[in-house]
């Protein structure tokens, strides 16, 4: 069986732009925030197309809850938040930052 996709090793500058198209789409028209934005959630088809994968952390944009995500990517506020013991607020500068 031929896989359908394959996993991406190196990003390419086309492939972020294309990310962050991406997000700004799922930003914008679901209100979703994916929270996991690592090497191994994107996968490359066989046109180099990048897809994001494993949305089982996203939560909706505003929403105030309890942690969810990866921590080796998550950014300052949100650490600080999960010290504090503070509800966080999920925004779409979180999916920026996890892609960095």
């Amino acid at each position: 069986m031929t896989p359908l996709c394959n996993k991406v090793n190196n990003l390419q500058i086309k492939d972020i732009e294309n990310i962050i198209k991406t997000l700004e789409t799922v930003h914008s028209n679901f209100q979703l925030v994916h929270m996991d934005l690592r090497k191994y959630n994107f996968l490359r088809d066989d046109d180099s197309n990048i897809l994001i994968i494993d949305w089982g952390y996203s939560k909706t944009q505003g929403e105030n809850a309890p942690f969810a995500g990866a921590l080796e990517c998550m950014s300052d506020n949100i650490l600080q938040s999960l010290i504090n013991q503070k509800q966080i607020n999920y925004e779409p500068t979180i999916d920026l930052i996890c892609l960095v």
